[in-house]
């Protein structure tokens, strides 16, 4: 092989090393195609369903921690929303949403650091299912892109308040 072909051919290589190690190529318009569009029926419903779950444990007095922040989750996620514009609700609603979760924490949460469920009284179960109805509407509406600002505007709200942030990775649907 000639020196000139050997040199084209190693280029050719590098190139192709490159191009591997950067990754696919992504199509701008397609990206934007895909981030502007509504959340799909499965992300709904897969954001809706574990909110669902804890909803209806706090109903039964069977509550844990992990439902209890669930529900903390769409207090902060609605407030998001809610300041972006997305759905306009009133504050009251998701105050309401929020002062019961407080005081739930407050009965629940023992001074070992165990949680200990307690029954909910009917106005502090209503609010909490308006908080529910609210976060549904709204999960429905919120764009793609949207929702990326969402959760990132709802941990700087929980980190601004000196709070702290928990990365659920999965929540088991069994």
């Amino acid at each position: 092989m000639k020196r000139s072909n050997l040199n084209l051919a190693l280029r050719a290589q590098r190139v192709q090393a490159a191009r591997i190690a950067s990754g696919p190529r992504i199509n701008p318009v397609n990206l934007a195609v895909k981030n502007s569009g509504r959340l799909s029926a499965a992300e709904v419903r897969a954001e809706l369903l574990p909110m669902t779950r804890a909803y209806d444990a706090m109903r039964k007095a069977t509550s844990t921690r992990l439902d209890w922040l669930l529900l903390c989750t769409a207090v902060n996620h609605a407030t998001a929303m809610s300041d972006m514009g997305i759905v306009k609700v009133t504050g009251s609603q998701l105050q309401a949403a929020e002062d019961v979760l407080t005081n739930i924490e407050q009965q629940c949460q023992r001074p070992d650091g165990s949680w200990a469920p307690t029954p909910l009284s009917n106005n502090e179960l209503s609010a909490l299912a308006d908080l529910l109805n609210i976060y549904s509407v709204m999960v429905r509406e919120v764009y793609r892109n949207e929702w990326t600002e969402v959760q990132r505007k709802a941990i700087a709200r929980v980190e601004s308040a000196g709070g702290d942030v928990l990365t659920v990775v999965e929540v088991i649907n069994g």
